[in-house]
């Protein structure tokens, strides 16, 4: 199952690193804790670290905090892991790329015969079929945002015809191994509780 994204509203200035950290450090500690989440198993946050603000911004994921000592993966979303001074600013934040997957752009994807659903952040698929025999839609369950509305259109209209059938990499789809569409331009809506797929 994915990990839980945890958010903070904070009162007043953020805070600011205890110690200098390396470029290859996986923790750090932090003078103000209490303006972050908290984590348990499973959860995290992303939080910014920046030395001065003329100074580029690292992005780093907390996924443990104990008290002001926070584990960290570093340099994600594109940014670069460097060395920071004591002192320097820290906040936890919410960045495009986390809303994106959170709640993705509903971009409309065509596919032709079998294939497995692209990212999580594809939330529609118009099915353009053009071969003949079966079309099998292959979704992991645990790749998608658990909640999340995603669907899939025939497009096409070839599912009288033809066996369209959306098939969970691992788990079930509304209690059963696969799903089939069988009426013509028929559109079918899931969605994923990280191990599952259901049928709206």
């Amino acid at each position: 199952m994915a990990n839980s994204e945890q958010f903070q509203n904070a009162v007043g200035p953020p805070a600011t690193l205890n110690a200098a950290i390396s470029s290859t450090a996986t923790s750090c500690t932090i003078n103000n804790p209490a303006n972050f989440s908290v984590l348990s198993a499973g959860q995290q946050f992303r939080m910014a670290i920046q030395d001065t603000p003329q100074s580029p911004t690292e992005l780093v994921l907390v996924t443990a905090t104990s008290g002001a000592t926070f584990t960290i993966q570093r340099g994600i979303e594109g940014t670069t892991a460097v060395a920071h001074v004591a002192g320097a600013s820290v906040a936890q934040v919410v960045t495009a790329q986390l809303m994106e997957e959170i709640w993705p752009n509903g971009m409309v994807w065509k596919a032709n015969g079998n294939f497995s659903w692209p990212s999580a952040t594809v939330k529609k698929i118009a099915l353009n079929q053009e071969t003949s025999g079966a079309c099998t839609i292959s979704i992991d369950p645990t790749a998608l945002v658990p909640g999340l509305s995603y669907s899939l259109k025939d497009a096409a209209y070839i599912c009288e015809g033809h066996a369209v059938i959306l098939a969970p990499a691992s788990g079930l789809i509304d209690n059963d191994s696969q799903y089939q569409l069988n009426e013509d331009g028929q559109t079918v809506s899931f969605w994923s509780d990280g191990t599952n797929l259901w049928i709206e």
